[in-house]
């Protein structure tokens, strides 16, 4: 089949998904399959979603199985969303394992591991995976920061928030620092612009 048959059930696979209509994706999916047109990365990476959302795990184990039998080629893009659905589902070390399979990295698949691991209070983790983004000289963008300074609150330090806050300036990385800011203030400290932190008087 030509590749624009594949772009076309993308585009409207991705439609349904993202107006909410799961059960509309499920049987464009299917349909999809019936007619001989082999899903790419950019399928999968729209459709997990919406099985995840129509809680059925097992569904996303099932695709996934699909995905590797079919050795679909393995982007950035599904990495993600291999891993979202794993953490939503409580798989931590199956999204761990994704997130190893390969050398794919970028700022999303990152903020994918942070959020994932917050949202099943794996906080040290979080942070951790934060500490080393940085290291790696990766930039954090508003979602990453988003992503972490729950952590932070969770563990109620905000030691922790300042660490993070020194690590950022010392990259050079001002553009997100302002995503700091109201959490700083939430706990009693307003740092001056890229200058050591103080308390409130």
């Amino acid at each position: 089949m030509p590749q624009t048959d594949t772009v076309t059930w993308n585009g409207l696979i991705a439609g349904y998904v993202q107006n909410g209509f799961t059960d509309g994706a499920a049987t464009l999916f299917n349909a999809m399959i019936s007619a001989g047109v082999k899903p790419d990365s950019v399928t999968f990476a729209s459709f997990l979603p919406s099985i995840l959302e129509s809680g059925s795990l097992k569904h996303c184990k099932e695709i996934h199985s699909y995905i590797v039998r079919h050795r679909v080629p393995f982007d950035i893009y599904l990495k993600s969303a291999l891993i979202d659905i794993y953490f939503k589902g409580g798989e931590v070390e199956m999204a761990r394992n994704i997130f190893h399979q390969n050398t794919l990295v970028d700022v999303a698949i990152c903020t994918a591991m942070i959020s994932g691991y917050v949202l099943n209070g794996l906080n040290i983790d979080a942070i951790n995976f934060f500490r080393w983004l940085i290291q790696k000289g990766m930039m954090p963008n508003c979602l990453t920061m988003a992503s972490v300074l729950p952590a932070c609150a969770a563990l109620a330090s905000l030691k922790l928030g300042k660490e993070l806050h020194c690590d950022i300036l010392k990259k050079g990385l001002q553009n997100v620092i302002q995503s700091l800011l109201p959490e700083l203030r939430k706990q009693g400290y307003v740092p001056q612009p890229y200058l050591p932190l103080h308390p409130q008087s």
